[in-house]
C-alpha cells in the first residue's frame, strides 16, 4: 500500500467553495485510488485542506495520475486555490491499516511533521516500532507514514483525539512516560505540527 498526501492552501474564506468544488469531482478521481480522510487545520498553518488517499501499489498511483492529467478542474478552482503540495508516502510497518477504522465523529486530529537528517527516518521507524504500544495506550494512532516523493526524509504520524480537553489531558499524561519519546531528535531538522478537524466527506470524522 501506498498513501498520498496533498495539502491545499486555500484563500481566506474559500473554504466551503472548496468543498463543494471537491466533493463534486470526486467521482473520476476515486477510480484508482481511496479517499482515507480529509481536514481543514484549525491550529497551525491556516486555510489549509489535508488530504490522505490510499493506493494499492505502484501500478494504481500511476493509473490514477493517468487520470488526474485527463480530468480538468472544475471552474472556480484557481479561484479558490493557491498552492498544492503532494507527497506519495509509505506507511510504517507498525501502521495499521485505514480501512474500516472508526473513531467516532466530532474528534480533533493532530498531525506532527519531522523532517530528519538522511539517516534519521530509517533510524526513527526502528524505535517507533518498539515503543508504539507504548504510546497507544494515551490515544490511538491514525497514520504514521514517511515521504518517498516531494520534500524528502519527512516521518509524518496522525493522532485523535475527542476534543482539545482530551489531547491536552493526553499530552500532560504522556510527558510522565518514561517510555515515550523515541530518542530521535539527534537526527531531527525541522518540527512542524497542525491540528485539524475533518471535512464533511472525510471518512475519518
Amino acid at each position: 500500500m501506498l498513501l498520498e498526501l496533498t495539502t491545499f492552501t486555500l484563500k481566506p474564506g474559500a473554504l466551503a467553495t472548496f468543498e463543494e468544488l471537491f466533493t463534486s469531482g470526486l467521482p473520476p478521481r476515486t477510480q484508482h485510488r481511496r479517499l482515507a480522510g480529509a481536514w481543514r487545520t484549525e491550529i497551525g498553518p491556516l486555510n489549509q485542506v489535508v488530504v490522505l488517499w490510499s493506493h494499492d501499489d505502484w501500478r494504481s498511483f500511476g493509473d490514477d495520475q493517468d487520470s488526474y492529467l485527463a480530468t480538468a478542474a472544475p471552474p472556480g478552482w484557481e479561484d479558490v486555490v493557491l498552492a498544492e503540495d503532494s507527497a506519495v508516502m509509505k506507511p510504517a510497518p507498525f501502521m495499521r491499516p485505514l480501512a474500516g477504522r472508526a473513531f467516532g465523529s466530532g474528534n480533533v486530529y493532530e498531525m506532527r511533521t519531522y523532517t530528519y537528517n538522511a539517516i534519521g527516518v530509517a533510524r526513527s521507524v526502528e524505535q517507533w516500532s518498539e515503543k508504539i504500544e507504548v504510546r497507544e495506550k494515551y490515544s490511538p494512532l491514525v497514520a504514521c507514514m514517511y515521504s518517498m516523493s516531494g520534500r524528502l526524509h519527512r516521518f509524518v504520524s496522525v493522532w485523535v483525539y475527542k476534543d482539545f480537553a482530551e489531547k491536552a489531558r493526553v499530552r500532560a499524561e504522556v510527558q510522565k512516560e518514561p517510555n515515550w519519546p523515541p530518542r530521535t531528535k539527534q537526527w531531527m531538522v525541522v518540527q512542524e505540527n497542525k491540528y485539524m478537524i475533518p471535512l464533511s466527506f472525510s471518512p475519518l470524522l
